[in-house]
């Protein structure tokens, strides 16, 4: 059974009457405000879960099977001195940058 906005008002009303308006309020606050058809249970949530662990391994095989096909396999290696090499030139690049610009504004 859901409980329209009709039948809330007169609950409350009720609520009012017997116990007073902060009691009201505080009863009122504990019921959901669409129904209790909208609210998820701990089965749904469990549920949910379960399908988005199912998602994340399947989009793993996915990719692993991908990097398989096009033969994309970095080595940690290339990445560890990649990013030795990039630490180095953005660096002495900016360093260059600033020579050239005092170097232009002295002249």
């Amino acid at each position: 059974m859901s409980v329209d906005e009709r039948t809330r008002h007169e609950m409350y009303a009720g609520l009012e009457a017997a116990l007073g308006a902060s009691v009201a309020d505080a009863l009122m606050a504990h019921l959901p405000p669409t129904g209790w058809a909208d609210v998820a249970r701990t089965h749904d949530v469990e549920m949910l879960r379960g399908d988005m662990a199912a998602l994340g391994d399947g989009l793993r095989r996915e990719m692993i099977a991908m990097e398989e096909r096009i033969g994309l396999r970095i080595d940690a290696r290339v990445v560890s001195e990649t990013n030795r090499l990039l630490l180095f030139l953005i660096p002495t690049m900016t360093t260059i940058v600033g020579l050239a610009f005092a170097a232009a504004k002295l002249s």
